[in-house]
């Protein structure tokens, strides 16, 4: 190895303290905590855009998950099937907790390798196998322009419902009793149906696009 002269050797020690001393300000425990902080608020953002169809069913799941976890724990099994139902059932709502769905081993492995394939993002999978873009009971990528077109098509009742609230409000022969207890509960049934048609459709649509392209008419896309 050829040696380095004066100047050289000068720069070479002044580039390796200038490294030394970024790599130790950034390892600070503030730097550190400023990062952690970043990243939590990053992932608690893109968990909060989950619909709320999705939250609901899996806090559904995570006390069913619960209540066999204790009785996997405090029950004694008569058989080594029965036991072995238990623990698939806990197995298959573990799946559920992160994905929406409950699946069967054969199902749940199908789902990781399709997700491990494709390389879609741990944020993004959930929301795909709860929109059923990733089917894991048909065992099959379904997804193309139709969940959009049918997304347009289930918007229509959700628009009857608005316009019929804004009739009542309007109408000049109900009491305001009445057109309160009417106008609420349209909004909120059709605030409702426009959040979940719009989560299972468009949203897992929008999602989709990175990771597939429609295929015409078809509903098997191409990857990309």
């Amino acid at each position: 190895m050829p040696e380095l002269d004066a100047q050289s050797q000068e720069n070479f020690i002044d580039q390796l303290e200038q490294s030394a001393a970024s790599s130790g300000s950034y390892s600070e425990a503030k730097s550190i905590d400023i990062f952690d902080g970043i990243v939590d608020a990053r992932l608690t953002q893109a968990c909060r855009r989950r619909p709320w169809g999705m939250r609901w069913m899996i806090a559904r799941h995570q006390a069913q998950l619960r209540k066999h976890e204790r009785r996997l724990l405090s029950t004694a099994f008569s058989s080594r099937c029965a036991l072995e139902e238990q623990i698939e059932q806990v197995e298959s709502l573990r799946f559920a907790v992160h994905y929406g769905q409950c699946g069967n081993a054969q199902q749940r492995a199908w789902c990781l390798l399709q997700i491990a394939r494709y390389r879609i993002a741990p944020l993004d999978a959930p929301l795909l196998v709860w929109g059923s873009v990733i089917n894991i009971r048909r065992q099959q990528i379904v997804f193309g322009h139709w969940d959009w077109v049918f997304g347009m098509l289930s918007m229509c009742p959700v628009l009857l419902l608005f316009f019929y609230a804004v009739c009542i409000a309007l109408s000049p022969i109900a009491s305001v009793a009445l057109k309160v207890a009417f106008t609420t509960a349209d909004l909120a049934a059709g605030w409702v149906a426009f959040n979940f048609y719009k989560s299972i459709n468009f949203d897992a649509f929008w999602v989709g696009l990175r990771y597939f392209r429609p295929n015409g008419l078809r509903t098997t896309p191409l990857a990309r």
